[in-house]
């Protein structure tokens, strides 16, 4: 049902900075229900209304690939053409790394180190995408890292093991 909803009344960019997936509609009951439901499947969305619609916008890029793999667009949908085009380039380098990081683990368990040395980078920044950085300002959010977010797991065996 979500999904013939997303067909009808949402919309993903096409071009721009400005990447996520929006529903509009002008019931506001309907809209809430969406974005319940969609909690429910643990993908954050946001709510403001313009003019006399309501929008619902999901933009975290994860959030993005939850929609994708538990609701989606019909196959052959322009709108999942330009959705699958966004998740192939994320709107922040760092997720690249992420992605690559992701790509190793596929391959077979390896250690922090090793991953730093495939991808000709420091074994802090390697850290710093499996376990996150901590922001000593409180103004600046804190980022989760791929262990945070429950897309790696960790065994601690000296140096520490990861794999998917």
């Amino acid at each position: 049902m979500l999904r013939a909803w997303y067909n009808d009344d949402g919309s993903v960019p096409e071009s721009g900075y400005y990447r996520c997936v929006t529903f509009k509609q002008k019931d506001k009951n309907l809209i809430l229900w969406v974005q319940k439901t969609l909690k429910e499947l643990r993908i954050k969305s946001k709510l403001s209304k313009e003019e006399n619609r309501w929008h619902l916008r999901i933009l975290s890029y994860l959030d993005m690939v939850k929609f994708r793999d538990k609701i989606g667009f019909s196959d052959g949908y322009r709108k999942q053409l330009h959705l699958e085009e966004i998740l192939k380039e994320p709107k922040c380098p760092h997720w690249k790394t992420k992605l690559e990081i992701l790509e190793l683990l596929k391959e077979k368990v390896k250690t922090r180190k090793e991953i730093a040395e495939r991808l000709n980078l420091e074994p802090g920044t390697i850290y710093g995408h499996l376990h996150g950085w901590k922001r000593k300002d409180v103004s600046k959010k804190s980022t989760l890292g791929l262990v945070d977010m429950n897309l790696v797991k960790m065994k601690r065996l000296g140096e520490g093991i990861f794999t998917l």
